[in-house]
């Protein structure tokens, strides 16, 4: 390959995975919500936070840069330099060009993928997400929506389905650590907790975490010293303060002394990721928050409703709220469509979302009943929002089928395989009733006879 090509081929900062044309999801199960530490909602991050990320990033990726240069010596170093610099150019470039797009104005010109150094228009969630990770929220809003509002319409339906395979993206694994309870006196414990592929950690502690004050201590901690982004959390529950850690690593370390001690201490691990599924929640937001029409009917509505079904599914906590706000906005917007357009969308799809519904509120039943749930529990507080986002969702989308003349289709593609069977049965059992009492012989009679049931063991 000559110089010149291998410049222009060489990577300017965009990690492009694209997902096959013809993409088989399963939408047979919600994911269960995990365990009640981990179900409270993720606040967003503030700017304090996000500037230790960026610190994070920016040291690991100077450590990076000096094992490359290192492994490549002298000869090639120079060589490789030239090529990062060209790269850290086009980036920034690219970013700066997105920075003048937050004040484009209102009579501007059409906004094109070529305007933004990108080969096809499916390339711009990418060059958005790099943004997304270096500007404030607000400023990335603006941005977002100036493009939408001056893109050309044959961008916007690329745009939003890469947008929504990036809300596919599942959260990275949770890790629970726990002391004994209660734990002994002279513990001296050191751990560290590791997520691969993790930007952020959120830390949730359990509603039970305490120990004797300031003589036994958990140390929570991004180094090995304990110098950086350290936490020390020792006394009652209220000391205990949930956190989100830049990072794929936490060190930690609980010793105790020699006379009383406590309950101890247990939290929860999750890790994250900055920037994707933020990137694809605001693309999508932003496209279905335009007063003008125009802009919807433009967008693969089915693919989008598909693709956000599926993400509300395998997503939890505040993922899962996100995917659920843009599936109202689908349904919302579908009040308005007229003709062949209104059934676009395929409503039997929230089936695993209802059975996550049902399987919350019998739980929620027991509870109740039992007397065993607090209500200032994390859990009730995660349940209580997600039953009514979905609440919201299905009486809109009950709305919607009657809208369309179509609510029974609905209801019936809603019907659990448990109720249908309990309706059938008792279907059959009435018509066994009334045939018995009127002597009258039919298929449901004969059956009756065979097991050898009596009229009155059946219940009109």
């Amino acid at each position: 390959m000559s110089a010149e090509r291998a410049m222009v081929a060489m990577d300017t900062g965009m990690q492009v995975v694209l997902l096959p044309k013809q993409v088989k999801r399963s939408y047979e199960k919600a994911t269960e919500e995990a365990t009640e530490e981990a179900q409270k909602l993720i606040l967003q991050q503030g700017g304090e936070f996000q500037n230790e990320a960026q610190k994070q990033r920016r040291g690991q990726s100077s450590k990076l840069l000096k094992q490359e240069l290192e492994s490549k010596g002298h000869s090639r170093s120079r060589e490789f330099l030239v090529k990062v610099n060209m790269a850290l150019a086009v980036l920034y470039g690219r970013q700066m060009l997105l920075r003048l797009l937050g004040n484009w104005p209102s009579d501007g010109p059409r906004i094109t993928t070529e305007l933004l150094g990108c080969a096809e228009s499916v390339h711009l969630p990418f060059v958005l997400d790099l943004l997304n990770k270096n500007e404030s929220k607000v400023d990335f809003e603006k941005v977002v929506e100036n493009i939408i509002r001056h893109s050309e319409a044959t961008c916007l339906g690329p745009l939003t389905k890469m947008a929504c395979q990036f809300m596919e993206e599942v959260n990275l694994q949770t890790i629970v650590k726990e002391s004994e309870h209660n734990y002994k006196n002279n513990t001296n414990y050191e751990d560290r907790i590791h997520i691969p592929g993790a930007s952020f950690l959120t830390v949730k502690f359990d509603t039970r975490c305490c120990t004797e004050e300031e003589c036994d201590e958990l140390i929570l901690s991004s180094s090995l010293d304990y110098q950086q982004d350290k936490k020390v959390f020792s006394g009652p529950r209220s000391h205990w303060q949930d956190f989100e850690m830049p990072g794929d690593s936490i060190f930690m370390k609980f010793t105790s002394d020699c006379s009383s001690n406590d309950w101890g201490y247990k939290f929860t691990v999750t890790g994250g990721k900055l920037g994707r599924f933020e990137t694809g929640y605001l693309i999508i937001n932003a496209v279905f928050s335009m007063p003008d029409e125009g802009v919807r009917r433009s967008l693969p509505v089915k693919e989008l409703w598909e693709g956000l079904v599926y993400v509300a599914c395998k997503q939890t906590a505040q993922q899962r709220l996100k995917s659920l706000q843009l599936m109202l906005k689908i349904l919302q917007s579908q009040f308005s469509a007229q003709g062949c357009e209104k059934l676009e969308i395929d409503l039997s799809l929230l089936l695993p979302l209802w059975k996550l519904y049902n399987n919350m509120a019998e739980v929620k039943g027991h509870e109740e009943v039992g007397g065993a749930t607090s209500t200032t529990s994390s859990h009730t507080t995660i349940v209580s929002q997600l039953c009514r986002a979905l609440t919201e969702l299905f009486l809109t989308a009950e709305n919607l089928a009657m809208d369309w003349g179509c609510v029974r289709q609905y209801l019936a593609s809603l019907m659990l395989k448990e109720d249908a069977e309990g309706l059938i049965r008792q279907g059959l059992a009435n018509i066994a009733a009334v045939s018995l009492c009127i002597g009258y012989s039919n298929v449901v009679t004969e059956g009756i006879k065979r097991e050898g049931a009596k009229s009155s063991d059946v219940r009109l």
